[in-house]
């Protein structure tokens, strides 16, 4: 059979490129069937998916193989014709997105997904049997769809039903299910659910998102290293292009895919200028405050010194009587007026 699966994330496991990659090994001149088991992921990875396999002169036919989810469901309806196993499932919703910012912005992010919430409307209405307010009933819902229900709505053509059946031996005359040991029945068990429904395989490359929670692939870095200048990267099923910001702050740039440096964040030359002004600031109202402390000490301690002077001065003052005139002459004792006996009394006493 000339098939083609695709598996796992729209925009990181299944890109654009990838897909044009396998369409290209594969055998133009037969149909092609696309096996599709994938929860969703990037919305314009899966729209552009979508409009090239519309744009093949070969037939695409789609085959859900587990589960067709979001975005996968778009490029599944590429197909001419459109199976889905009846263990499957299927699931249309709103596209959403991570958006920080202020109002402005978060009403830009808003009109952004009403415009892409129109595009899917349209291409669910013009690919099925659906009415456009019933399939935005179904998005807004966000809920698995019957199988049943996808088929009477045109989403698929044919539901495939597994069933047991009883093979006959021609040789032995016996069912083949008599001869089935129990290793050989897990054996075709395991053969089975590997082919429908496969493992996603881990990871086991570098994969870092940026400060927006965008993811950034590294496919060459192992997820124990860190992406270092000269790894390869992919954002969105497309090389890295341009100043990517991480969540410390760090500016990883790239250039066709390969990270060709790392800036590290630097605080802003104005605003450095601005701390150590106002540091200074905060220097200076300290060391006045320490003086004019220092002065007030000072002044008090003068001021108790002065009026102990004062005091002192003023008790001098009161004990001492000066023994000048104004004219500078001494005083001398006035000659006291009495009897004689006083003039020789006083006399004497000179004497």
């Amino acid at each position: 059979m000339n098939e083609i699966w695709l598996i796992g994330e729209v925009g990181s496991d299944i890109t654009l490129e990838n897909t044009i990659e396998k369409v290209s090994n594969s055998d133009k001149n037969t149909p092609l069937t696309v096996n599709i088991h994938s929860q969703g992921g990037s919305v314009f990875e899966g729209l552009a998916i979508y409009n090239y396999f519309k744009s093949l002169d070969q037939e695409v036919n789609t085959h859900s193989s587990g589960l067709v989810a979001s975005i996968a469901s778009v490029i599944f309806l590429a197909g001419k014709n459109r199976t889905i196993n009846s263990t499957d499932n299927f699931l249309i919703h709103l596209p959403s997105n991570i958006s920080v910012g202020n109002a402005e912005d978060l009403e830009k992010t808003a009109k952004e997904l009403r415009s892409i919430e129109s595009k899917l409307v349209d291409i669910y209405v013009n690919e099925t049997n659906i009415t456009k307010e019933d399939v935005i009933d179904l998005m807004t819902k966000d809920e698995f769809l019957d199988i049943e229900f996808l088929k009477d709505k045109g989403f698929v053509n044919e539901i495939i039903k597994f069933q047991a059946v009883a093979i006959l031996d021609n040789n032995y005359n016996k069912n083949m299910s008599e001869q089935l040991t129990e290793e050989g029945a897990e054996n075709l068990l395991t053969k089975f659910f590997n082919k429908y429904f496969p493992k996603e395989k881990a990871p086991d490359n570098k994969v870092v998102q940026d400060a927006n929670g965008v993811n950034v692939d590294f496919k060459n870095v192992s997820t124990d290293n860190d992406p270092l200048v000269g790894d390869d990267a992919i954002i969105d099923g497309k090389k890295a292009q341009g100043d990517v910001t991480m969540p410390n702050g760090e500016i990883w740039k790239f250039e066709n895919g390969i990270l060709t440096e790392k800036v590290e964040v630097k605080v802003d030359s104005e605003l450095e200028k601005a701390v150590a002004s106002l540091e200074l600031q905060n220097t200076l109202v300290a060391t006045l405050e320490a003086e004019k402390l220092e002065l007030t000490n000072k002044l008090e301690a003068k001021d108790v010194q002065f009026k102990a002077i004062e005091t002192d001065f003023t008790e001098l003052k009161n004990q001492v009587t000066s023994s000048f005139e104004i004219d500078g002459k001494t005083k001398q004792p006035k000659k006291e007026v009495g009897n004689k006996e006083s003039r020789t009394n006083f006399k004497s006493k000179v004497n």
